[in-house]
């Protein structure tokens, strides 16, 4: 079988491709607007989640006027928090931010090409996560991992968040991608005993 790899020069990832590239190449062609530009009228950022960009998408979300200059909603003040030792209030700010599931996961809107919530600080792309975790867990350093129970990248809810070894971290990921692989032989196992069964409803 041949295997097929991203179209940009030099990249070398294998896997589920869109429009020749790999995730990481595509999401950042999009917010460059090679796809085409935000729907919302004198916006010129990329179509990075469906229509809008990331920006508008958030309001979109959160009901918020798609007019309002983007300076303005940006500035919550979060930063000062930040660099103030406010943790509480820079928290509270970055919860504001996200979509809450109905899990509990705090998405934070804007993806880093991993996946990862990703926002910028001082000029510094900080990931959401590691972020979240830094002002909520003393035992934190940023040699340290955060593993993600929920298993949402996307997500930054501290309540969600563990602060674990590289070894641990690999070992969690192993063991889910086992189950999971073994939950999905197990469905195409009972479908072709029981295909009505209710486990397996969508």
């Amino acid at each position: 079988m041949s295997i097929v790899t991203c179209s940009v020069e030099d990249c070398h990832n294998v896997g589920r491709l869109s429009r020749g590239m790999c995730y990481s190449h595509y999401r950042q062609s999009r917010r460059r607007g090679d796809f085409g530009l935000c729907h919302v009228e004198a916006c010129d950022k990329g179509r990075d989640r469906g229509d809008y960009c990331n920006t508008h998408y958030v309001r979109k979300l959160r009901g918020e006027s798609m007019e309002t200059p983007l300076k303005v909603l940006k500035n919550d003040g979060l930063k000062e928090d930040i660099k103030y030792g406010r943790n509480e209030q820079a928290l509270d700010k970055i919860r504001k931010r996200c979509e809450v599931t109905q899990n509990g996961c705090w998405e934070y809107p804007s993806l880093s090409v991993k996946g990862y919530g990703a926002l910028s600080v001082n000029g510094k792309q900080r990931i959401a996560h590691r972020l979240t975790a830094s002002l909520t867990k003393p035992e934190f350093t940023r040699h340290m991992q955060v593993h993600h129970a929920c298993a949402n990248r996307a997500c930054c809810n501290p309540e969600h968040l563990r602060i674990v070894t590289a070894h641990e971290n690999t070992a969690e990921m192993m063991e889910r991608s086992y189950y999971l692989k073994r939950i999905a032989e197990l469905e195409v196992a009972l479908s072709s005993v029981d295909p009505q069964h209710p486990l397996l409803a969508a």
